[in-house]
Order: C-alpha cells, then structure tokens, then sequence
C-alpha cells in the first residue's frame, strides 16, 4: 500500500514541553510515513497552536524526504468544527521525495 495524501488536521498539540515527546508529528513518524509514502505524496498538517506549527515546520523541513511547500490553497477546504472555533491557524504542505533506486 502507497500513501498519496496525508492528512492531520487539529491533532493534540501537547502544550507542556514535558509532553511534547507525545506530538504525532515528529521525526520517527516521518520517517514511518517514508516508509510507505510515493513519490510525490503530500503531507498537510493544519493547527491552531503557533508553537506546534513552528516545531512541525522544523521538523518537516530537517527530514530528509520531505520538502516544505509554499502555502496555497489547502485541498478539499471545508471548514471543521476546530477552525469555527480557532481565531487563527496555520497549514503546512510538503511533498515526498521517494529513495532513489538501490
């Protein structure tokens, strides 16, 4: 199975940075999406916590396979029950870069 499109929308910021190790998007789990991501997949991530959406935008952009994207219009846009109550968010777009060949 060949991921296409990633989506995380909202997940759990873990505020506190003794938690921080619980963020879903991190390193490890970049890696694990390399794993079974193609070419050209795209990962979105979308919250409402500047200090999460600087960390993921580090993290993304020191991977490897992963390249940060310009922002631009955000696939299949319809409004969650998180963005009617978030002020403010922040997407993030990067796009998978498959291992050569071996």
């Amino acid at each position: 199975m060949t991921l296409t499109d990633i989506y995380m929308l909202f997940p759990d910021p873990w505020p506190k940075k003794r938690h921080h190790k619980n963020r879903l998007l991190q390193a490890d789990f970049l890696s694990e999406l390399d794993a079974r991501a193609g070419q050209g997949s795209r990962l979105f991530f979308r919250t409402d916590y500047k200090p999460y959406f600087d960390a993921a935008l580090e993290t993304v952009a020191a991977h490897p396979r992963w390249h940060p994207q310009p922002g631009g219009p955000f696939p299949f846009e319809h409004p969650t029950i998180f963005q009617a109550r978030a002020e403010t968010y922040y997407s993030l777009e990067a796009v998978h870069e498959a291992a050569g060949p071996a």
